[in-house]
Parts: C-alpha cells; sequence; structure tokens
C-alpha cells in the first residue's frame, strides 16, 4: 500500500496511539518489522501473510528450530476453534473425568495437542467424542485449519518435523511466539507480566488453575472483576525467555 509511517495513517476508525505503539512493538520484537517499520525480509512478509495473529503464526515459524511443526501446526488449529471440552450440566461429574485424562501438568496448550492427537487416532469418531465428552464439530474444523496451516508452511518451506513427544521443544517454540505475554508467579498465588508487571490470574477453565507453577506464557487475556489469562503453558525455566528472546528481556529474570 505504500505507507510509510502507520502512526500517521488516516485510519476510519483510529487505534490509540498507546495500542498502535504496542501493536509495533510486538511486531518489532517478534522480528516482523525493521527499525523503519517496514515488514522484514522474508519473516516479516511471511507472517503478514498467515490468516493468524503474529504470536501464533510467529511459533508456526519458528517451530522448525526446534523441530516440532507438525505439533504446533495441532495446537494453532486447535486454538482458531471453539472450547474443545464439553461440559453437560447433568454430567459435569463423568465430563470432568474424561477430561483429566488429556491434562497434563505442562499446561493447556500440550493439554489440547492431546485431545487432538486422540481424536485423529480413533479415526474422528463422533462416538469416540460424545463418550469423551469433547466438541466433535470444533475438532473437525481444526482438522480442516491444520490442512490449510501446513499450506502455508509448505510454501514457505518450513521442515515439517515432529519433536515425537519432547513437550519441552514444543513449549520451547510456544515460548518464541508469546515470549511478550509472559508471567510470574507472586507470593499471594496471583501472577505479574514481566513487562507491564500487571497482576493477573489463571482462568478457572485452564488446566493449571490450581496449580502454581514460577513461570507461565499465555495467548489471552480476559478482563472481568479480575484479569485472568488463558491458554496457559508452563515455562520450566526463566532462561528460556532470555535465551529465545534476549533482545525482548535484555534484563535477567530472577
Amino acid at each position: 500500500m505504500g505507507i510509510e509511517n502507520v502512526l500517521r495513517f488516516d485510519f476510519l476508525s483510529p487505534p490509540s496511539a498507546e495500542s498502535m505503539a504496542k501493536a509495533l512493538e510486538l511486531l518489532y520484537s517478534l522480528k516482523a518489522i525493521d527499525d523503519y517499520g517496514r515488514l522484514t525480509m522474508p519473516f516479516g512478509l511471511q507472517l503478514a501473510e498467515f490468516p493468524l495473529d503474529p504470536p501464533l503464526a510467529a511459533m508456526l515459524l519458528n517451530s522448525h528450530g526446534f523441530m516440532c511443526a507438525e505439533e504446533t501446526l495441532s495446537i494453532a488449529a486447535i486454538l482458531t476453534v471453539q472450547t474443545v471440552f464439553v461440559s453437560p450440566s447433568n454430567l459435569r461429574v463423568e465430563a470432568e473425568e474424561e477430561h483429566r485424562k488429556f491434562r497434563v501438568e505442562e499446561g493447556d496448550h500440550i493439554t489440547y495437542l492431546n485431545v487432538y492427537n486422540a481424536f485423529i487416532k480413533n479415526k474422528q469418531s463422533p462416538q469416540w467424542c460424545h463418550r469423551r465428552f469433547v466438541n466433535y464439530k470444533a475438532l473437525l474444523r481444526a482438522v480442516a485449519v491444520r490442512k490449510q496451516l501446513e499450506k502455508y508452511l509448505k510454501k514457505f518451506e518450513v521442515a515439517i518435523r515432529s519433536c515425537r513427544g519432547d513437550t519441552v521443544a514444543v513449549r520451547k517454540a510456544i515460548v518464541s511466539g508469546y515470549f511478550a505475554q509472559a508471567a510470574k508467579l507472586q507470593p499471594d498465588g496471583s501472577y505479574m507480566t514481566l513487562r507491564e508487571r500487571t497482576i493477573c490470574h489463571i482462568h478457572p477453565t485452564s488446566v493449571l488453575f490450581n496449580r502454581s507453577p514460577q513461570y507461565v506464557v499465555f495467548n489471552e487475556v480476559l478482563q472481568t472483576d479480575k484479569t485472568w489469562i488463558r491458554d496457559v503453558t508452563v515455562v520450566d525455566d526463566p532462561k528460556w525467555l532470555t535465551e529465545i528472546a534476549s533482545h525482548f528481556y535484555e534484563f535477567r529474570i530472577q
């Protein structure tokens, strides 16, 4: 479009200067734009082509470095659809028992991966979904989305390999996209985001709601009476953040 200065662009409904600055900071931290606000080559151009939020697209593009594109494709597909878990009001105990079989201490993303893999292993069976209290239509949609996302990775010549159960590799790939949304556990059980120092809480729907990992990254913020974070993954070591995003975390994380 030939836009040299996005901040001076004549938007029909202009965002606030603060929102624009944060968006540009995120794109810059993902290495999608350069010092002049132009898309980087080829990463920024590829990121812009993905029909995904920048952090999720960055996770996919970076996954080849962790040899886990097979896994991150499935996770990204699940994140684009509505919730995969079903809890009928008259069968909540039974649903909770089935859902527990998928949950893992590493967090929501690996839990979603377990659901997707089990769905594929069971030949995308609606009967299996009914027994396991998972959303058949949402999972079918995730399968279709995954195929589309895979086409993008092949177009960009990203190697699609599996890490074969190495959840550390998968979580590091997640961190490579969501490092800006990291938080540390506080003494009172709440979390504080590392950059903006915002107090937040793990959402009750997260598998980590009753756990207390020291560091996490998250996809989404929900603002109600509290600031909730959803789609949360455990960061085993804060060094993951400083190693993967040293340009963003220029200070030492204690």
